[in-house]
């Protein structure tokens, strides 16, 4: 849709005014002008010397040819008892007709409520008044009908750009059947009056109802915000701007509803692939139901402005909330990220991709839950059973969680091929080779020492340390590293104190063979030191 149609010219809204029927209005309407000579005073001398001076009743022809009839009165500032309610006919075929009062700034009478017609077929019919700044009685309120069939229905005031008196509230008809109902101004840019404020309503059945402003890029003045209301049935109610790459004004803010129930509310923007401007920023509701809310933007390969962001409601109740993006392979836009929910109440959300195999959008990475059952990690199609499956992750459903991956099986226990479960490997901490042959070979030592000695105890401290020094190797969380650090440093130092009990010459160990290990198990305990402190100090790496 491009353009609105503008508030009609400026130029023909007052012009009527300065006609001469209008410069004619503004001669005395007075009895007291070429009528007041022996005619009036013999009225005022007839009614003195009879001792009353009435109103009364009169029908005359004037000297000058003015034919007057009505009812006549007192005046007392003019002296006089000229025509204060009653019709008078000019020579020139003008006919004024209603109530005259003095007015004190002329010292005549003038008409200053009633009709005046003018020969060329001009009407006015309302209220005059004494405008100072023109030092004259002009029509300031009622209706005024032209002789190409305008008629102006309101207030008049004074224009001192125009320097006369002007249409400026009120409903102004044209012969063409546009009709315009408002305020009206003075635009110097025109120097003329037009409607500023109010409703236009063209022939065809067009109305704009609002606030009309000038338009410097076009001249002229258009209509900015309201409601404006198409021969086609389209409404559009908010903000219009002109756009400078059309040259023209458009609907850039608020609700459009057409004809067909489509409605779309929001911002417009110019889209220059597009060379229109269309929404942007809103919501879009179309007569079959769905409904489409967020932003907008235009997508070559389909050469159309769609949504991108924001949610899709469709008529059977399924909704797409995120990210949507233009998919070549169905030359069409589909979610890439976000969430859908079905009518059915179960609920995607994650990463989506469009699938060949299955030529439609499906859940790669994400979550799907019905329920109190739900599925989540990484998603896969699966050539053999010709749909999608989740290959990694966790499964929950009615109330038990399985974690870990899915491969396929062509040997199920029901004789088909199916999605077989693989429990995940626990994580463990991986200790470097140097570390682990360091306590190796500590571990050789103290066996060799508790075999030879052959003691109970000994052997009992040895079989901890390796049950400890095995667990360690299971660890799979940094605390439960540090714990396993610390028990094994005690084990060794077990093993130690055990050993060197063995070889004391007090129990029995002053033997050649237990002297043999003395100095060893001293060194021992240095070598069991460092290689403890250099498991307490090094990062653990879990794999």
């Amino acid at each position: 849709m491009k353009g609105v149609f503008k508030a009609f010219s400026s130029k023909n809204i007052n012009n009527q005014q300065n006609t001469t029927a209008e410069r004619v209005s503004t001669q005395k309407v007075s009895l007291l002008g070429k009528v007041s000579g022996k005619i009036a005073r013999h009225l005022l001398h007839s009614a003195s010397k009879h001792g009353s001076i009435e109103p009364s009743e009169v029908t005359y022809t004037c000297p000058d040819g003015n034919f007057v009839e009505g009812r006549r009165a007192h005046i007392p500032e003019l002296g006089s008892v000229p025509l204060v309610e009653g019709k008078t006919t000019l020579p020139s075929g003008e006919v004024r007709e209603g109530k005259y009062a003095h007015i004190p700034e002329l010292g005549s009478i003038h008409l200053v409520e009633g009709k005046t017609t003018w020969p060329s077929g001009a009407v006015k019919e309302g209220r005059y008044a004494y405008i100072p700044e023109l030092q004259g009685v002009h029509f300031v309120e009622g209706k005024a009908t032209w002789p190409n069939g305008q008629v102006q229905e309101g207030k008049c005031a004074y224009i001192p750009e125009l320097r006369g008196v002007h249409f400026v509230e009120g409903k102004a008809t044209w012969p063409s059947g546009q009709v315009q109902e408002g305020k009206f101004a003075y635009i110097p840019e025109l120097d003329g009056g037009v409607l500023v404020e109010g409703k236009a309503t063209s022939p065809s059945g067009e109305a704009q109802e609002g606030r009309y402003a000038y338009i410097p890029e076009l001249q002229d003045v258009y209509f900015v915000e309201g409601k404006a209301t198409w021969a086609s049935g389209q409404v559009q109610e908010g903000r219009y701007a002109y756009i400078p790459e059309l040259q023209d004004v458009h609907f850039v803010e608020g609700k459009a509803t057409w004809a067909c129930g489509a409605v779309k509310e929001g911002r417009y923007a110019y889209i220059p692939e597009w060379g229109s401007v269309p929404l942007v920023e809103g919501k879009t509701t179309l007569p079959s139901g769905e409904v489409q809310e967020g932003r907008y933007a235009y997508i070559p390969e389909l050469d159309d402005v769609v949504l991108v962001e924001g949610k899709a409601t469709w008529a059977s109740g399924e909704v797409r909330e995120g990210v949507f993006v233009y998919e070549s392979a169905s030359n069409s836009m589909r979610l890439a990220s976000g969430s859908i929910t079905h009518p059915d109440g179960k609920k995607e959300t994650g990463t989506f991709s469009y699938v060949p195999q299955l030529e439609k959008n499906e859940l790669i990475n994400g979550r799907i839950e019905k329920g109190n059952n739900w599925q989540e990690g990484t998603r896969s199609y699966i050539p053999e059973l010709g749909r999608m499956h989740l290959t990694e992750g966790t499964i929950h459903k009615n109330g038990v969680s399985k974690t870990g991956t899915w491969v396929y099986n062509q040997n199920m226990a029901n004789g088909a091929g199916g999605m077989l479960f693989v429990p995940p490997r626990a994580a463990q901490v991986e200790i470097p080779a140097a570390q682990q042959q360091t306590h190796s070979d500590l571990i050789s030592t103290i066996t060799n020492m508790t075999n030879t000695f052959g003691d109970s105890r000994a052997a009992s401290n040895l079989n901890n340390l390796l049950s400890t020094w095995e667990s360690l190797n299971q660890t799979t969380t940094p605390q439960a590293y540090a714990e396993k650090v610390d028990q094994l440093s005690e084990a060794y130092h077990q093993c130690k104190r055990t050993l060197l009990i063995c070889a004391h010459p007090d129990r029995g160990g002053a033997t050649e063979t237990a002297q043999q290990y003395l100095e060893p198990l001293q060194k021992l305990g240095r070598s069991v030191n460092n290689a403890i402190n250099t498991l307490r100090n090094s990062e653990p790496n879990f794999v």
